[in-house]
């Protein structure tokens, strides 16, 4: 391999004929904010030192790599480089003709004409053909949003594009403030100022592999050599890196993409791990892609059986992420508290695999022995998690196992339910924390609600979206607490906490014990507030009386 130094004007520039496109394993753009504000920084600093010395003024980007044909270049290694520095291109332009357009000055927009006739396209081809392509799930957002000079308005559709998108109003809000109140000539020099550092004072080394084969293990190296590649670009190297022939890789590209479009902005690499732990329990010495490696060689499994129980999976999945109506409506209750009030992440692997194994009403019956188990174990219990986490990842490992092994669903039910009981703490041990018990906003939503219904009849039940949180001593309390001191600590406490319709706690507010009583707990219809009107006052006392009370009742709830 030949490492050669370039620049991102020579990459990108007219006098590079050939077009960047990216191989088919490459991952979609990635650059979050923090990563655009540091590259941001470092050009803004670097260009006062470019404007002074502009023929030995440079600035090392790192190395990339490419391969090298008589038509194109592959970019293996420096995309998201070589993506945010067109983004930028991209933001110089439009700014030149956006300030063009408010006071017409000829030469802003003939430097926006020649960034995107010498940068952004390749000049004078016909068809039309652009610097740098991306991969074809982002190519054509990126064709719409950023490279095109009629830029159409486009969604983004996936995390990638969003990113996308958030690079260039990123880049767009800080060019704009730093030269807002210039006159179209020094808006013209710092436009320029800052497109020549970035084309001609940024260099890069290019490392040229020999063939596509090479590609794959020097992407494979870069991983091992500490340059952070992601667990899915990693899979899905190895994956096309073990097919047969190109009609092969192209049909486990099309599968990932398609999983990676059902993913959308979610947490590609979550799922996998995820996905990983359902089959196989916890990650112990190894990482995950060091264990999917193995996994694949030593079980001769294909690329295309893996990407493809992937893809399947990956349905099974995004509907326990959103809660899907076609989920049974007599567990979507527990999976919306675990997936979304509780953000319990580690129950989704067991989730995952009850919903591909079991029957449904065996599923329904594992949703609330899960929801049960976490409710007493971690969340009143106050329990070690790790312990639970490693519980729940058994228990996914054991229903796969026994349904691999022919047995009935009951039966693998069963199995679940012998791992979990071996960590349900008592009814005395929650009992006993629960009079302790501290929520946070989310967590108090939810279990409130659910304490609330147990109280009431099966005709009057609350929705989780028709009530607040009421705090009955305030968050915000003022003079009509004169023993607001000694109650502070208790604010998040579960004997403070009640439910109320939206309309009364957004009136009750701060008002004092006796003035909510009074004028809104009386005309609530939620039993659990009513019952406060049996008290005279609100002190310590009551708080921890009253949380008695509820524990007995969460007691039956989550048995």
């Amino acid at each position: 391999m030949m490492p050669r130094k370039t620049s991102i004007g020579q990459m990108l520039g007219e006098y590079e004929r050939r077009r960047l496109i990216l191989p088919e394993f490459q991952r979609p753009y990635s650059w979050e904010k923090a990563q655009l504000a540091t590259f941001w920084d470092d050009l803004n600093a670097f260009s006062s030192r470019y404007e002074r010395r502009p023929v030995e003024s440079t600035y090392f980007l790192g190395p990339i790599v490419v391969i090298e044909t008589p038509t194109e270049i592959t970019v293996l290694d420096g995309q998201q480089r070589l993506a945010t520095a067109t983004i930028l291109l991209a933001v110089l332009r439009n700014i030149a003709r956006e300030y063009h357009a408010a006071s017409p000055f000829q030469d802003l927009d003939y430097f926006a004409r020649d960034v995107q006739r010498e940068l952004i396209e390749k000049k004078d081809t016909n068809p039309l053909v652009y610097s740098l392509s991306l991969s074809e799930l982002d190519e054509p957002y990126f064709l719409q949003a950023i490279k095109s000079d009629s830029q159409s308005t486009c969604s983004p559709s996936l995390r990638s594009h969003q990113l996308i998108r958030c690079a260039y109003d990123f880049f767009h809000e800080e060019m704009r403030t730093l030269i807002n109140s210039k006159t179209p000539s020094e808006q013209h020099r710092i436009l320029s100022l800052f497109r020549d550092s970035l084309t001609k004072g940024m260099s890069l080394v290019a490392i040229v592999a020999e063939n596509e084969e090479d590609a794959y293990d020097v992407f494979e190296t870069l991983n091992d050599r500490g340059l952070r590649l992601s667990v899915p670009d990693l899979v899905v190297n190895l994956l096309l890196k073990r097919c047969i022939d190109s009609a092969q890789r192209q049909n486990v590209r099309q599968i990932w993409n398609s999983t990676i479009q059902q993913m959308g902005r979610r947490d590609m690499s979550r799922f996998l791990r995820h996905l990983w732990l359902s089959q196989f329990g916890d990650l112990k010495a190894k990482g995950l892609y060091s264990e999917i490696k193995e996994h694949l060689v030593s079980q001769s499994i294909t690329s295309i059986k893996f990407a493809q129980s992937c893809a399947d999976a990956c349905e099974y999945y995004i509907k326990l992420l959103e809660v899907d109506k076609s989920l049974p409506k007599e567990a979507k209750g527990d999976i919306e508290g675990l997936v979304r009030y509780l953000g319990v992440q580690n129950s989704l692997p067991l989730l995952l695999a009850a919903q591909q194994c079991l029957t449904q009403s065996d599923f329904v019956k594992l949703v609330r022995i899960a929801t049960n188990l976490y409710v007493r174990h971690t969340l009143i219990g106050n329990q070690n998690p790790l312990e639970l986490e490693t519980t729940f990842y058994d228990a996914a490992r054991e229903i796969r196992a026994q349904v691999g092994s022919q047995v009935s669903s009951s039966r693998a039910l069963q199995a679940a339910k012998s791992a979990i009981k071996k960590v349900n703490p008592s009814d005395a041990l929650v009992e006993e924390k629960f009079a302790d018990l501290i929520l946070t906003k989310s967590e108090a939503s939810w279990l409130m609600v659910h304490l609330a219904n147990a109280q009431q009849s099966k005709t009057k039940e609350i929705g989780m979206d028709k009530s607040n949180i009421e705090h009955v001593f305030p968050q915000n309390a003022g003079t009509d607490w004169p023993n607001r001191d000694s109650l502070e600590p208790f604010i998040w406490h579960v004997g403070n906490l009640t439910v109320l319709g939206k309309r009364l706690n957004g009136k009750a507010q701060n008002k004092s014990f006796s003035d909510k009583c009074k004028e809104y707990y009386s005309k609530s219809e939620i039993m659990m507030t009513k019952e406060l009107l049996k008290e005279s006052t609100w002190d310590v006392g009551v708080i921890q009386k009253r949380a008695k009370t509820l524990a007995k009742i969460a007691i039956q709830i989550w048995k």
